[in-house]
Formats: C-alpha cells, sequence, structure tokens
C-alpha cells in the first residue's frame, strides 16, 4: 500500500488551518457589516484529515508510525487548529 495519501492528507490539514486562520483574520479585520461565518470547523476538519492521514500511514505498515499516533493527532492537530484561529482572530483585532 502506497503511504503518499496519508502525507497528503496530513499535508491538507496543515493547509485548512491555515485557510481557517486566514479566514478568520479577515472577518476580524473588516470594517462595517460583515456576516461572520463559523471558523472553528476548519479545525475539526483538520484534526479529522489529520487522523485519517495517520490511520493510512499505520494500515501501509509505515515503520515508524503507531496505532496510538491517529488519536494523538486529532487531539494534537484539533488544539493547535482552535489555537491558531483564535490566535488570528485577535490579532486581527488589534
Amino acid at each position: 500500500m502506497p503511504q503518499w495519501p496519508g502525507f497528503a492528507l496530513i499535508a491538507f490539514a496543515m493547509l485548512q488551518i491555515v485557510f481557517g486562520s486566514a479566514v478568520e483574520y479577515g472577518q476580524r479585520r473588516e470594517g462595517g457589516p460583515v456576516a461572520m461565518a463559523p471558523t472553528l470547523h476548519h479545525a475539526i476538519g483538520a484534526g479529522l484529515l489529520a487522523a485519517l492521514g495517520f490511520a493510512e500511514l499505520v494500515l501501509a505498515k509505515n515503520a515508524f508510525v503507531r496505532w496510538w499516533f491517529v488519536p494523538v493527532a486529532f487531539v494534537l492537530t484539533l488544539a493547535v487548529g482552535v489555537a491558531a484561529i483564535i490566535a488570528a482572530g485577535r490579532h486581527a483585532e488589534r
């Protein structure tokens, strides 16, 4: 089983966090009446993508990835995503 889909899913998870942070920054930076779209779901999506990426690497028998990386990747990616999106919003309000 090839390992590149797992690495691609992990890369998409990082892009999801960057996109969510950019949207949050842009929304908070705008003046006037702007429709606020929820952005924290990008962190949940990134967590799921990272977990799926690590699960694929486990199934591909990667020598460095263990089964317990899957839930750890989900929780850590979720925490980093939420922190990055909230920080982008706070930075834009200054």
